[in-house]
């Protein structure tokens, strides 16, 4: 993920976008409160 802001031209390319920004958002991201780790790593705690 850059950051940076992008003009787009066709729905599709924006909803694939922010597909892809929800997807990093909620699984491959590192959650401060999960200890550090993704939602796809595995969680010894539970």
């Amino acid at each position: 993920m850059a950051g940076q802001l992008e003009t787009y031209y066709l729905p599709g390319d924006l909803e694939r976008q922010v597909g892809a920004f929800v997807d990093y958002y909620n699984n491959r991201r590192h959650h401060e409160s999960l200890n550090n780790v993704t939602l796809l790593q595995p969680n010894p705690a539970r």
